[in-house]
């Protein structure tokens, strides 16, 4: 009888809540309700009306939302923004100058690009965003940009997303030396999404791929503008269709094929290993399959590939690092301390062998043919500094003293910062208030 009573009061208090309630927001209008039926599960998760209602200006317009606590970035964010010099008036001048440069180019790209800029833009997405996270060949490349400006010859109907995906991934990395680059970067990636097919042939190998290697592109464009969707679902899509094509039997020949499907699942380690990280979650990957074995097998010898398996080797230790981080918490003390000294001590062990080798790797390489990847040095001593770093959080000796350890990482961050900066100038210059590459 009790139960009753309080079932039905429960019950009132909801009607009267309601009641005095004002009504919810319309969700969505009519076209939105079309746009979203278009839209599946790869594209990129934007908050609906009623989110953005409750979210504040600051939380919708925060770009470094994606960088949690546990991340490299996140650790170095309070440093880097810490100016250690007094800005000169002249430069406050000159930059509110250019700032109002940047407000005539409001409006949306409508699409419009020269070839000659294009051009600019995949050489700066392959001496960046293509060397850390490899995903297109340079003859990939190639044929991309001629067959978008060659219209007497066919073009693979998936050619034109992948062209709007390099273009605003090159412009996200060149946003530093060319704001007006947002612009471009946001527009490219509507028209990406715009164009699009949502179909696969999931009998085809080479369809899956082209799957593999397009959610592959729209990661590392959210890695680089986390405000724009949803980066953890898109990796785990990649994660989840990776694993389908690695057991599945193919009856198509893999040769070639299947060495850039190592590429691309080399790279899909080195994006879950940032991203898992930054978020303090544990990787889906590193509980592991058959298949890393031959991840770390070099067919080609290329230093492009050298550079592949590199990245997955350190991405690989570092989530193996973070997995024991988040076993070992304050509230779950499931390593013994000797386990745990022993573990950390082998962890430094294969660091030092990994960031070795790799300098011998790069001295061994004629100087013409590394000039390309000589930006990926900063990134190596990042990556070896980061490295060291999290052993310090498991096992303090292990890594050195803090303040050494921190240092380092700083540095090595700042340096790294500045490379990319002078990759985004060394591309960019301004001609007729308009970005040209």
């Amino acid at each position: 009888m009790k139960f009753n009573r309080r079932i039905h009061s429960l019950l009132e208090q909801i009607r009267h809540t309601a009641s005095t309630s004002s009504p919810a927001p319309t969700l969505r209008t009519d076209d939105e309700h079309v746009k979203r039926r278009t839209m599946g599960v790869l594209l990129p998760v934007r908050p609906g009306p009623q989110e953005e209602l409750l979210c504040g200006d600051s939380q919708r317009k925060c770009g470094d939302s994606f960088f949690g606590t546990s991340s490299a970035f996140g650790c170095l964010r309070n440093l880097l923004q810490k100016r250690s010099f007094t800005i000169p008036e002249t430069l406050r001048t000159a930059t509110k100058w250019n700032c109002h440069i940047v407000s005539p180019m409001r409006l949306p790209w409508n699409g419009e690009i020269t070839k000659t800029l294009a051009g600019g833009l995949f050489q700066l997405f392959n001496r960046s965003a293509n060397a850390f996270f490899p995903v297109l060949e340079s003859s990939t490349l190639d044929r991309i940009l001629n067959g978008f400006f060659d219209f007497s010859r066919s073009q693979p109907s998936t050619d034109a997303e992948l062209f709007y995906l390099v273009v605003a991934i090159a412009s996200s990395v060149g946003t530093k030396s060319d704001p007006r680059l947002v612009l471009w970067a946001e527009s490219s990636f509507a028209k990406a999404i715009e164009v699009l097919h949502t179909d696969c042939d999931h009998s085809s190998r080479a369809s899956n791929v082209l799957l593999f290697e397009r959610t592959l592109l729209i990661c590392i464009y959210l890695l680089l503008n986390p405000q724009a969707g949803d980066i953890w679902r898109h990796l785990g899509f990649a994660i989840r269709h990776y694993l389908d094509l690695s057991h599945r039997p193919s009856t198509e020949e893999l040769d070639e094929g299947h060495d850039r499907f190592c590429t691309l699942t080399r790279t899909l380690y080195c994006l879950e290993s940032q991203v898992s990280i930054a978020f303090g979650r544990p990787s889906l990957l590193a509980i592991g399959d058959g298949l890393r074995k031959e991840l770390t097998n070099q067919t080609t010898g290329t230093i492009r590939e050298q550079i592949s398996v590199s990245s997955y080797l350190i991405a690989f230790l570092k989530m193996k690092i973070h997995n024991t981080l988040l076993a070992n918490d304050a509230n779950s003390l499931k390593v013994k301390r000797d386990d745990l000294q022993g573990a950390c001590q082998g962890h430094r062990r294969v660091l030092d062998e990994w960031f070795v080798r790799w300098k011998e790797r790069m001295n061994s390489v004629p100087e013409v043919a590394r000039e390309p990847y000589a930006g990926l040095i900063s990134w190596v001593e990042f990556s070896y500094h980061h490295g060291i770093f999290l052993i310090s959080l498991l096992w303090p000796t292990a890594g050195g003293d803090a303040p050494r350890v921190c240092n380092a990482l700083s540095d090595a961050g700042l340096q790294l910062t500045r490379q990319q900066q002078l990759f985004g100038k060394l591309f960019s210059v301004t001609q007729d208030d308009a970005p040209i590459l």
